[in-house]
C-alpha cells in the first residue's frame, strides 16, 4: 500500500488534469494528502464529499492494490477511476492546460516573462512582445517534468515556435508567430496547443498590442481497459466506460491578448489575459466545464549586463495569487547565469535556475525548476531549448541589452579620449575666441568689394605721316614725288583697332580673361610702337588679380582653421559657397573650395 500511496501523492495532477475534462469533481484533498505544488495544486471543495466517498475510495484502493506500480495498468486504472469519480460530484474543477513554463530562459526566471523583450517564446507568454523583434526567429524546447517520480511516470513537455516580422520598406505590419505546445504522459494522456499570434506597435518602440488564437486538444489513450468499465464494487462489467461515449479526443478554440508598454528606457510593463473565450474541454460536453481565464502582469528591466523581471498571476476561478521573479547576469563571452523564485498565497513555492550561451544568431538555454512544496522526492523539472535568428534585420538591429552594452562601450571610449586629450578651460576659451576672430576675418574678406577696374579708353585712329607740301616749282626745276604712309602708321592703326575691340569686349570678360587678351596685344606691339594704354591696362589687371587671389587664399586658410576648431557642417557649406560665388567670377581658381564642398555634402 505504501507504493500505491506514493503514486497517488506524486501523481494527483493526473486526477486534476483528467477530471477537468470529465465533468464536476470535488476536491480530492481528503483522500490524497494536500500538497499544493507547482502547477498541480489542490483546490478546496465548497462542501464535503458525499457519504459514499468511503465506499468509493475503499473500492478504488482494493482494485489498485491488485496492480503494483509502476505498471501501466496501475496508472490507467487510477486515471479511469478518478474520471469516474468526477462524474458523480458537483463542483467543476479546471486543471487541464494549466500555466506551464516553456523555454529554458523563461523557466530559469520561474516563469516571470510577461514583460521581457520579445523572442519566439513570447508566442506563449505575451504576444504583444513580438512587436519589437528585429529578425525572424525559431525556438524549440523539450523538457522532462518532475523527474524521478516514485511510480516511474514520465511527463514531458515540448514547444516549437517561429516568429517573423512583417516589414516591407517603410511599411511595418507587425510580427506574426506560430507555435505548438505538447504535454504528454506516455500514451495515456496528451494535451496539444497550436497558437497563431500577431503583434504590432501602437506607438512605435513604446506601446504594442498582441493577439493569439489557439486550438486546444486533449487526447486519452484507447485500449482494452477503457472499454471495460468497473462497477461500484470494483468489478469489471465488460461494457465500455460511459466517460468515452463521445470519443477519446476533445478540441476547442480559445484566444489570448496582451499589451506591453516601454514607459522608460530599458523599463517595460506588460499584461496578458489567456483563455478569454473560456473554452469548453469536457469529454461529456458539460457546458459548465470551461477553462478559467488567466491573468498575468509583469515588469522588466534590462541593464548593461543584467536583466530583472517580475510577474504576478491569477485566475478567474480562484483567489490564489502567485508572484514570480527572475534575474539574469550576462558575460562578454556570450554566457549568462539565471535564477528565479516563485511563491503563492496557496502555499505554492519553487526555485529555479539555469544558464545560457549565445553565439551570433544561435543561442542555447537550460532551466531547472525545483518545487519547495507539493510534489516531493523528485529531481525537479528540466528544460533545454535552442533559438536561432535568421533572415535580414528588419527593425532595430539590437536588443535593449545589446544597446546597453554598445552605449557603455562608447561612453568608456569617450572618457578615455577625454582623459588623454583633456584641455583646460583657458584653452577652450582661447579656441572659442579664435573661432570668433576667424569668422570675423573671413566675413570681412567675403564682404570686401572688388576694386573697380577702370574701363580702357578708346584710342583715336592715328593719321598717316606725310611730308610738307613743297613750294611752287620754279620754272625749269623738276618737282619731288608725293609722300606715302610709312610701316609705323600701319602698326599704329592695327594696334588702335585691336585695343579698341578689346575695350568693347572687356565688360564680358573676367579679370583673368582680360589679362590674357591684353597680354596678346602687348606681346604683339611692344617695342615697335608706343602702346602706353595697353601696358597700363595690363599692370592694373595683374595687380587686381593678384590681390583677389590673395584674398581667396586667405579666406581658404581661415576656413581650414575654423574646421579644425569644429564649426558645424552648415557653417562650412555656407562659407564655401560664398567663396566660390565671389571669386569664381573674378577668374580666380576655386578648385580647392569646390572639392572641399563635395566632401562636406
Amino acid at each position: 500500500m505504501t507504493d500505491n500511496k506514493n503514486f497517488m501523492d506524486n501523481n494527483k495532477y493526473i486526477y486534476r488534469r483528467v477530471a477537468s475534462s470529465a465533468g464536476k469533481p470535488k476536491s480530492i484533498s481528503e483522500f490524497i494528502p494536500p500538497q499544493a505544488g507547482g502547477r498541480f495544486s489542490v483546490l478546496s471543495a465548497d462542501e464535503a464529499m458525499p457519504s459514499s466517498k468511503e465506499h468509493f475510495m475503499n473500492t478504488l484502493i482494493k482494485i489498485i492494490k491488485k496492480f503494483p506500480p509502476p505498471s501501466s495498468l496501475f496508472i490507467l486504472l487510477f486515471i479511469v477511476f478518478t474520471i469516474h469519480y468526477s462524474l458523480s460530484t458537483i463542483h467543476p474543477l479546471y486543471a487541464a492546460f494549466e500555466d506551464i513554463s516553456v523555454g529554458g530562459r523563461p523557466a530559469a526566471f520561474s516563469g516571470a516573462y510577461t514583460a521581457v523583450e520579445g523572442d519566439a517564446y513570447s508566442i506563449y507568454y505575451n504576444p504583444a512582445a513580438l512587436a519589437g523583434m528585429a529578425r525572424a526567429e525559431f525556438g524549440a524546447q523539450y523538457s522532462k517534468l518532475h523527474t524521478g517520480l516514485t511510480d516511474g511516470s514520465e511527463l514531458s513537455n515540448a514547444f516549437f515556435g517561429v516568429a517573423q516580422p512583417l516589414k516591407f520598406g517603410s511599411a511595418d505590419y507587425g510580427t506574426i508567430g506560430a507555435g505548438w505546445i505538447r504535454f504528454d504522459l506516455a500514451e495515456l494522456y496528451q494535451e496539444n496547443t497550436i497558437i497563431l499570434s500577431w503583434a504590432r506597435d501602437i506607438v512605435k518602440n513604446k506601446l504594442s498590442f498582441g493577439f493569439g488564437a489557439k486550438m486546444l486538444s486533449i487526447t486519452y489513450g484507447e485500449n482494452d481497459y477503457t472499454k471495460n468499465a468497473f462497477d461500484n464494487e470494483g468489478n469489471t462489467t465488460g461494457a465500455a466506460d460511459p466517460l468515452f461515449n463521445y470519443g477519446y479526443i476533445k478540441s476547442a478554440a480559445d484566444f489570448d491578448a496582451g499589451i506591453r508598454y516601454a514607459f522608460a528606457k530599458n523599463y517595460a510593463v506588460a499584461a496578458v489575459a489567456q483563455n478569454l473565450a473560456g473554452a469548453n474541454i469536457s469529454l461529456v460536453n458539460d457546458p459548465n466545464v470551461a477553462l478559467p481565464r488567466r491573468y498575468r502582469f509583469g515588469l522588466a528591466h534590462t541593464g548593461k549586463a543584467y536583466a530583472l523581471s517580475a510577474d504576478v498571476a491569477g485566475a478567474s476561478d480562484s483567489s490564489v495569487v502567485r508572484g514570480m521573479v527572475g534575474v539574469e547576469k550576462s558575460f562578454d563571452f556570450g554566457g549568462a547565469l539565471r535564477a528565479g523564485l516563485g511563491m503563492g498565497t496557496d502555499g505554492w513555492a519553487n526555485i529555479a535556475g539555469g544558464f545560457g550561451f549565445k553565439a551570433d544568431a544561435l543561442s542555447f538555454d537550460y532551466g531547472l525548476a525545483w518545487p519547495l512544496s507539493g510534489i516531493k522526492n523528485t529531481s525537479g523539472s528540466h528544460r533545454v531549448s535552442v533559438n536561432f535568428k535568421f533572415g535580414p534585420v528588419m527593425r532595430h538591429p539590437e536588443s535593449d541589452s545589446e544597446t546597453q552594452v554598445r552605449l557603455a562601450q562608447e561612453i568608456t571610449a569617450r572618457k578615455e579620449y577625454e582623459q588623454k586629450y583633456r584641455v583646460s578651460e583657458i584653452e577652450l576659451a582661447r579656441a572659442r575666441e579664435e573661432i570668433r576672430q576667424l569668422k570675423n576675418q573671413i566675413e570681412e574678406l567675403l564682404k570686401r568689394p572688388s576694386a573697380p577696374i577702370p574701363a580702357p579708353r578708346e584710342i583715336a585712329s592715328p593719321k598717316p605721316t606725310v611730308t610738307e607740301t613743297p613750294a611752287a616749282v620754279k620754272p625749269g626745276v623738276t618737282p619731288a614725288a608725293p609722300a606715302m604712309p610709312t610701316d609705323i602708321d600701319a602698326l599704329r592703326a592695327a594696334y588702335a583697332k585691336e585695343f579698341n575691340q578689346y575695350q568693347r569686349d572687356a565688360s564680358k570678360m573676367d579679370i583673368k580673361q582680360r589679362i590674357a587678351a591684353v597680354d596678346v596685344i602687348v606681346a604683339r606691339y611692344q617695342g615697335k610702337i608706343k602702346i602706353t594704354e595697353a601696358v597700363d591696362e595690363q599692370m592694373i589687371l595683374r595687380n587686381e588679380f593678384a590681390a583677389q587671389t590673395k584674398f581667396y587664399n586667405d579666406a581658404l586658410t581661415y576656413y581650414k582653421r575654423l574646421v579644425r576648431q569644429g564649426i558645424s557642417v552648415e557653417e562650412r557649406k555656407d562659407i564655401l559657397n560664398r567663396m566660390i560665388t565671389k571669386y569664381q567670377v573674378l577668374g580666380v581658381d576655386v578648385t580647392v573650395a569646390k572639392e572641399e564642398l563635395k566632401t562636406v555634402k
